[in-house]
């Protein structure tokens, strides 16, 4: 492979109690066969020895750099690498994952190839020593400005069958023009989920062209202990801040398409009934199920319009809100999370 140019190229790193997994995330930077990087550790008042790795690393590579704050999340630690950045283009990875050693210089070279703002990768989903390839279905190479809400952004609120893109919102399988990230584009996690969805919305206004790679260059790694795979005592409340803005985006967009937020409900209740499951006791399930069982509100919404293009699962999440048979929605997701564990 042959690097056509030689820019500064900034990788974020945002970390918060991952010392488990560290070394490897930062070798497989270090491991890079573009070697022009500039390389920001951010350590998110880490209470492991996160911070002492860090640090070991930024006195063995003068491309490193460490910033310690106080623990504030993803979004802001991510916010935080970004405000210092010099790179002209910018890359952020999470800390428990790590990176194949042409990551940088794959994405870069489709960059300068295609003129584009954006470039994104496959990846392989890593689990018990297991690597899944995860690939896009994409019908194209390059996608202009006029192509944005069809094929990236409609898909990434809900899939439907005859979607003929679908690209995963990560961050961290992109790489990207810094000129085009502006402060708006950092959501946080603590405020509405899929915040990647909502940075990527954000920065299409922006971009001109995206182009893709089609090869797994990131390696994401189960991890048990992360906030995805934990419960949250605020994912119902959170959940429906994210359908809101899935509106606001539609209105500011200019979106027709009802059904698209009619699905993003019911995903909502999968979601939260998920959530719900991850309770140590069926009674605290029970209690977590009732304010969403009981929202008026959302059984005003005339899901049932759009109940016939979700999967399986899904639609027994909703016949069971809608019935509020409690003990079915339980013991169908811990079987599913049983099957899954496997």
């Amino acid at each position: 492979m042959t690097t056509k140019a030689n820019d500064l190229i900034t990788i974020i790193v945002a970390i918060y109690n991952t010392s488990k997994w560290l070394d490897r995330c930062i070798c497989s930077i270090l491991e890079q066969t573009y070697e022009n990087l500039e390389i920001i550790l951010v350590n998110d008042g880490s209470t492991d020895d996160s911070g002492e790795i860090c640090r070991k690393y930024e006195n063995i590579d003068c491309r490193i750099l460490t910033i310690d704050k106080i623990n504030g999340g993803l979004t802001s630690a991510r916010k935080a690498g970004f405000k210092i950045a010099k790179g002209k283009y910018i890359a952020f990875i999470d800390s428990d994952d790590y990176l194949e050693s042409t990551y940088v210089e794959e994405l870069y070279n489709n960059i300068i190839e295609n003129n584009s703002d954006i470039s994104i990768c496959n990846y392989y989903l890593e689990k018990n020593d297991t690597k899944i390839e995860k690939k896009m279905i994409c019908e194209k190479k390059c996608y202009n400005k006029a192509e944005y809400i069809s094929s990236l952004v409609l898909p990434s609120i809900y899939q439907l069958p005859n979607d003929k893109t679908k690209i995963p919102n990560f961050l961290w399988l992109r790489l990207f023009r810094k000129k085009i990230i502006t402060d708006e584009c950092f959501v946080s996690e603590r405020e509405v989920y899929t915040e990647d969805l909502f940075f990527n919305i954000e920065i299409y206004k922006d971009c001109k062209k995206i182009s893709v790679v089609d090869r797994c260059l990131y390696n994401y790694c189960i991890n048990p202990s992360s906030l995805t795979h934990q419960y949250r005592t605020n994912k119902y409340e959170m959940e429906k801040k994210r359908i809101q803005k899935v509106q606001d985006v539609f209105r500011k967009y200019k979106i027709v398409d009802s059904s698209r937020i009619l699905l993003a409900n019911i995903r909502l209740i999968w979601e939260c009934t998920e959530n719900a499951t991850r309770l140590e006791k069926y009674s605290l399930y029970k209690s977590e199920m009732k304010k969403l069982y009981n929202d008026r509100n959302l059984r005003k919404i005339p899901m049932n319009k759009v109940v016939s293009k979700v999967s399986i699962g899904e639609k027994i999440s909703y016949y069971c809100f809608q019935y509020k048979c409690y003990l079915v929605a339980y013991c169908f997701k811990r079987l599913m999370k049983i099957k899954g564990d496997k």
